[in-house]
């Protein structure tokens, strides 16, 4: 979740999100992952934007308290955006990605081809200096 640079959000309890208004992009995962929140009793509104720089632009003039994103995606639109006042404050939960291929307009030959350079630059550590470079872990 990110926040302008002076909110004191930390930590995610009962009470720390009232009266909270928190953007998240409509029809998404972080969307369905908000409102669980407020079905466990957690009060907050929760504002539904169309693309998540319009979250984030939000967030910079005041007009919602909180964003509910990923870490790297926010990030990302923060530096783009060029949004220095906003930090991440919080990790709710944590996923994995995964990257996946149609089968009918990828070969399995070429799908085990990625596999054996993507494993090749992990073993090289090169893949964790691309990462890096976009935020990733």
């Amino acid at each position: 979740m990110d926040v302008q640079g002076d909110d004191p959000l930390h930590q995610l309890s009962s009470e720390a999100l009232t009266g909270y208004q928190i953007a998240a992009l409509k029809a998404s995962n972080t969307l369905s992952s908000l409102r669980a929140l407020q079905q466990q009793g957690h009060q907050f509104e929760i504002i539904e934007v169309i693309d998540s720089e319009s979250a984030f632009r939000l967030l910079s003039v005041g007009r919602v308290t909180a964003v509910y994103s990923n870490r790297e995606v926010g990030q990302a639109i923060i530096r783009q955006l060029q949004l220095p006042e906003l930090s991440y404050a919080l990790r709710h939960r944590q996923l994995e990605y995964f990257v996946g291929f149609n089968p009918e307009r990828v070969s399995q030959a070429w799908v085990d081809g990625f596999n054996h350079q993507l494993q090749r630059l992990q073993q090289q550590g090169e893949a964790q200096k691309i990462f890096k470079r976009y935020g990733l872990q």
